[in-house]
């Protein structure tokens, strides 16, 4: 939007009527921008939301950067809604879709995170189970991310939390996928219920086609020797300990040497 205001009739904001991807900006470019550019592209197809131009978008991204006095690194989100108009749910036949784009700094304590890894227990809270063609996609309706939040911040002892669904599943983090080594073995939560397919994820299985997708429960995870959660801001940060029991096989891990894990 040329705006800096959203009007309270877009449905985006009375319906949820959107999606977006948050990603991080280095060296003043967009990191894996085709893996996004898919993401948006995908969810205005599965939405049946008209697709923005790539160009605009990413002129807005350069634009809110370099007004906004942000670092070379920084994090971004690119939040796209159908718009105005439509009678209740239904749709507008014409649509004017909105493109809201926000920076702001890399959370400190990520360096941290990265460097010394992460604490994580389990949440109490389960995902249930997503509408068939909306499963894997960041849509606007991330209620259930906001109550894990919200049951994080009573868990101070912990950075993360690792999300099952109501069938005991190992699914996710709280904000970011999983990844988990049983020897040589990699293998991450095939998401066939719920939860979303992250653009660092996305990007390891296609770089790692051995890494397999399968479903866990919370007695295997606990046996790996190694656990990982990725998401675009954090890319790849190892856990230490899970429900404050070290794991064995804690290593620091990089995407720059993803072939070596």
């Amino acid at each position: 939007m040329d705006s800096d205001k959203i009007s309270i009739k877009d449905r985006g904001f009375l319906y949820g009527d959107g999606f977006f991807t948050t990603l991080r900006i280095s060296n003043r470019a967009p990191s894996f921008w085709l893996l996004h550019w898919q993401r948006i592209t995908e969810c205005c197809s599965v939405l049946g939301i008209d697709t923005p131009s790539e160009e605009y978008i990413l002129r807005c991204l350069k634009h809110e950067a370099e007004e906004n006095d942000m670092p070379c690194d920084c994090g971004a989100r690119i939040t796209i809604t159908r718009g105005e108009g439509g009678r209740g749910y239904q749709v507008p036949l014409e649509q004017h879709v909105n493109v809201i784009i926000s920076v702001f700094p890399i959370p400190e304590d990520y360096a941290e995170f990265k460097k010394q890894g992460m604490n994580v227990g389990v949440a109490e809270r389960r995902l249930g189970t997503v509408m068939p063609e909306l499963r894997g996609l960041k849509t606007l309706n991330r209620l259930e991310q906001v109550m894990l939040k919200m049951e994080l911040g009573d868990k101070p002892c912990f950075n993360d939390l690792i999300v099952l669904d109501t069938d005991q599943k190992v699914v996710e983090a709280t904000a970011g996928n999983v990844f988990c080594r049983w020897g040589t073995n990699w293998r991450t939560p095939s998401l066939r219920n719920s939860g979303i397919r992250g653009v660092i994820r996305e990007h390891i299985l296609s770089q790692r086609p051995d890494f397999e997708c399968v479903e866990f429960n919370l007695d295997d995870l606990q046996q790996a020797d190694e656990i990982v959660i990725t998401n675009s801001l954090l890319e790849v940060v190892s856990v230490r300990t899970l429900n404050a029991n070290n794991l064995n096989g804690f290593t620091q891990r990089s995407l720059y040497d993803l072939g070596s894990w």
